[in-house]
């Protein structure tokens, strides 16, 4: 009872954690803090493990035990010690506000959103900082000199989004335009993802396709595509 109780705690608090890493962090950044959900299920593996080896104690139970607990203490134990050193910049992200979901969204934006919005569209427009797979929604507000909180909620009223959807949708729009202009004929799918600011080609795709409907390789310029965004 006890494990099924810090299991219902880790998914309730990682939830939160993770909502923080989709509106704070880069995609780059978010990958990289991936393993804080792997740790915990390789803690929970080792404990099910040692739970099983002290109902029946033998050399087939004992074996797995012990390579799991020396791989988990030997792989993830640097991990910890690399997490001391960007706690503090994770540490800010957490302690701020959440906004609420594009579904639970009704706040309309207020005039100084409308025009912090107007202003981060011509920043992206004209310095194509989408393109930049380690944006973060704290950098485009230090180019705008405006608090980062304050942009979050802006494009969340405005939009009805989180900033990353936001940022994700200029990169899609960027990939259109350049499959529009032949870049395909010389160039990979991947080199076209990396240049609109995608992070690797799973992502990409993904993106891609949740937006127009077809993979970046079936896309047809001005042809009969979905386009859902």
């Amino acid at each position: 009872m006890l494990l099924l109780h810090y299991i219902h705690l880790f998914r309730r608090h990682y939830a939160y954690y993770e909502q923080r890493m989709d509106n704070y962090f880069s995609d780059e950044e978010q990958h990289r803090l991936h393993w804080v959900r792997n740790s915990f299920r390789w803690s929970l593996g080792i404990g099910v493990a040692a739970l099983v080896y002290s109902i029946l104690p033998c050399e087939a139970t004992s074996l797995p035990f012990m390579l799991a607990a020396v791989s988990y203490y030997t792989f993830y134990g640097i991990h910890f010690i690399n997490y001391a050193h960007i706690f503090p910049y994770v540490a800010s992200a957490l302690v701020e506000p959440v906004e609420s979901t594009p579904q639970e969204q009704t706040t309309v934006p207020t005039p100084e959103e409308q025009e912090l919005l107007a202003a981060v569209d011509r920043l992206m427009e004209t310095t194509l900082l989408y393109t930049d797979a380690g944006l973060t929604v704290a950098q485009v507000a230090v180019a705008l000199g405006r608090p980062h909180r304050n942009l979050s909620a802006a494009i969340s009223h405005g939009r009805h989004t989180t900033f990353k959807a936001y940022v994700n949708g200029y990169r899609v729009d960027k990939a259109c335009q350049l499959i529009g202009e032949g870049w395909l004929a010389h160039h990979t799918i991947d080199a076209l993802g990396a240049e609109c600011g995608f992070s690797n080609r799973v992502h990409f795709y993904r993106m891609f396709k949740q937006a127009m409907g077809v993979s970046p390789s079936e896309y047809v310029p001005n042809g009969n595509n979905t386009n859902k965004m």
